[in-house]
């Protein structure tokens, strides 16, 4: 039996991780994030920009990175408009647009006659100007990415043919595409092939393993400090069962 195995971000997961942050929805709706409302426009981009650059990070060697960054830059950037249109009182997240650009990377300053709310780089400049500084605040874009061909693509590398290891037991030969930070979504059992009840095992060093039952050489060959186990397995790996299932 041959598999090959791909990470795929889920992205829906992600986007209920967002919708328990504020970010949107449980359907993936910006919604205003409001715990950004009395922080200055440049801190709250530099933050979301570090979120978005950890995910894209994260998930860099996911087939379907560009989608899901795609996705995931377009809710927290829409979802911070719509919290600058209240903090600005400018109504609407067009209008915000409109003012700072698509990447919000431009100063916003409160309608006429209105009192913004939080501290604005408008205030910390005049501050800054009194104490005899430039008064100058760089406001970052709330994304690297400028558009969707400039998401990096997927680092394939290491799922490439030459790269993949082929692993070998009593009764399963397995070509395995091992993906960094990648969780037990749908892995099977290293061991057995097993899909239900799949944990991630981690191990301290590969360097520790000595190579002589089927567990070791897997992790060995796929040079990879977690690997996906079932229940059975697992236990085993961590001396809760039987030591022969892994031989």
């Amino acid at each position: 039996m041959r598999r090959i195995l791909t990470l795929m971000v889920d992205t829906s997961k992600i986007i209920q991780k967002l919708a328990e942050l504020g970010f949107c929805t449980r359907t993936g709706d910006p919604l205003p994030c409001f715990q950004f409302m009395h922080q200055t426009q440049s801190v709250t981009n530099t933050r979301l920009r570090s979120y978005i650059l950890g995910i894209a990070n994260y998930y860099k060697l996911a087939n379907n990175r560009r989608r899901a960054v795609n996705r995931i830059t377009f809710i927290v950037t829409h979802s911070a408009a719509k919290m600058y249109a209240a903090k600005f009182k400018l109504g609407t997240r067009a209008a915000v647009f409109r003012r700072a650009g698509p990447f919000l990377e431009k100063k916003l300053l409160a309608r006429r006659g209105a009192t913004p709310l939080g501290a604005t780089e408008e205030r910390l400049e005049a501050t800054n100007k009194a104490m005899g500084g430039t008064g100058n605040i760089k406001i970052p874009g709330i994304t690297p990415y400028r558009s969707f061909m400039s998401i990096p693509k997927p680092d394939l590398k290491t799922t490439s043919r030459e790269s993949t290891q082929t692993l070998r037991d009593s009764s399963t030969a397995l070509a395995v595409y091992y993906i960094r930070g990648a969780r037990a979504f749908g892995l099977p059992c290293l061991i057995c092939g097993e899909t239900e009840n799949v944990e991630m095992h981690h191990i301290r060093k590969i360097s520790d393993l000595k190579g002589k039952t089927a567990l070791e050489i897997a992790i060995i060959a796929a040079n990879r400090k977690q690997i996906p186990l079932c229940r059975m397995h697992h236990l085993a790996a961590h001396g809760k069962g039987p030591k022969d299932h892994l031989e």
